[in-house]
């Protein structure tokens, strides 16, 4: 309780707390890097949480990827949520006996500290299956950065993934091959040999879109064509990162918000006496939003390929089934045995997943409506936009906005309008 002493010398319990017209607020420290996506994305949902309870101060500052985080040493508050990456602050969070939430994988044995992240498992089955999709048998991982109490759950889920789709996978040795501590030609200079040794052609993932960039920029330096040589993709999105790749980063979307903001609950029960959760909380990610760096079909049926080029073309368009057979000769009972065989689905499933994977796109890289990406994208309404993000990746596209942005006014579970031009709809084909 705060204290506070008027010239008679006697206590006052709360007077300053009067004064100032609110009540004292608990001190919350977020300890992330904010240099990335996830950072800051993860401070907004924290921010979000304090705001709609109202009970919390919080304090932030701007730190770098691999920067030290630390308490501040007269720094006095209730709780704290943290990003750990090394034993020092995990051993200085334990010492301080605080409420505490991490948001990483690192090793935990403290009593006081509680788990809230992503779900590696699901990003690593996101990444897998939109890699085989594009008929990839050959894929390999870029490790997360290798340091003592890290957890990489990452890595060996996507590669018993690639081995039960009887793919090779091959992981890149960074224990071997450390690459924090090379200048940048050394560090192009090392993937892009990793890179060159690989069998083509290769889709590979990295830990983020910050890593995923390294890999495009060794590409180019070892002269080897993305995304026809090597898809690349990475498992945690970065505005930044993917708007400095060439080509464009293909990534997993996580929704950090959400994760700031559920830590921020689990810290708010502990704080109010709830038992430090022994289970992790993990948050699945939402979807793969495609790029050009995955925009390949490795498959060696060039009439097929002349089918889907022809679909990714003209995807905001109604498709019908002469269409498609314009670009090859064959029957149309032919050509649904072709796609089945090849790419395990229908021509409609696959006209439906071109237009989704666009749609998704739009909505995360523009501020565009709903309604105009809809139309865009060749669902003619939101009601058919829905339909189809609701069966491709049991998600709303709403959803895939970020919290708080500004609303368009479209209302995406109209199903009242009449889906002239939805993928299901298109002429001649069944899903």
């Amino acid at each position: 309780m705060c204290r506070c002493s008027l010239s008679d010398g006697v206590a006052h319990p709360g007077l300053e707390s009067w004064i100032l017209g609110r009540e004292v607020k608990d001190g919350i420290a977020v300890l992330v890097e904010t240099s990335t996506t996830r950072g800051r994305d993860l401070v907004r949902g924290v921010a979000a949480f304090a705001r709609d309870h109202g009970t919390w101060s919080l304090f932030v500052e701007p730190r770098g990827r691999g920067e030290r985080l630390t308490l501040p040493s007269a720094w006095s508050g209730a709780g704290v949520i943290a990003d750990i990456d090394r034993s020092e602050l995990a051993e200085q969070l334990a010492s301080a006996a605080l409420p505490t939430v991490c948001v990483s994988w690192f090793i935990q044995r403290a009593s006081n500290v509680a788990r809230v992240t992503i779900d590696e498992g699901a990003t690593a089955r996101l990444a897998s299956e939109h890699l085989l999709d594009r008929g990839l048998r050959h894929l390999a991982v870029l490790p997360a950065r290798d340091y003592a109490g890290f957890i990489d759950n990452l890595t060996p889920a996507f590669t018993r993934l690639a081995r039960e789709a009887d793919a090779t996978c091959n992981v890149f040795d960074r224990a071997s091959n450390g690459l924090g501590g090379l200048a940048r030609e050394q560090r192009l200079a090392t993937l892009g040999a990793w890179l060159a040794s690989l069998p083509k052609p290769v889709g590979v993932i990295a830990s983020s879109d910050v890593e995923a960039a390294w890999l495009t920029d060794a590409c180019d330096s070892a002269g080897l064509r993305v995304p026809i040589d090597v898809a690349v993709l990475g498992c945690e999105q970065d505005e930044l990162s993917r708007l400095s790749s060439n080509p464009p980063l293909s990534s997993v979307h996580h929704d950090f918000e959400s994760l700031g903001y559920a830590a921020a609950g689990a810290l708010h029960a502990m704080m109010n006496g709830a038992a430090t959760p022994t289970d992790s909380v993990q948050l699945a990610p939402a979807a793969v939003v495609s790029r050009e760096s995955t925009d390949t079909l490795a498959v060696g049926d060039e009439q097929l390929q002349r089918v889907c080029a022809y679909i990714r073309e003209h995807a905001d368009h109604p498709i019908g089934v002469e269409d498609l057979l314009d670009q090859v000769r064959m029957s149309r009972r032919g050509l649904e045995r072709r796609f089945m065989k090849v790419l395990g689905r229908t021509p409609a499933a696959t006209i439906r997943r071109i237009r989704v994977e666009r749609a998704m796109r739009m909505i995360v890289d523009s501020d565009d409506s709903l309604r105009s990406i809809a139309s865009a994208c060749g669902f003619g309404n939101t009601g058919g936009l829905t339909r189809a993000f609701i069966a491709e990746l049991n998600v709303k596209p709403a959803a895939m906005r970020k919290r708080g942005a500004a609303q368009t006014g479209d209302d995406d579970d109209d199903q009242t309008e009449t889906d002239q031009s939805e993928s299901t709809a298109d002429v001649g084909f069944n899903a």
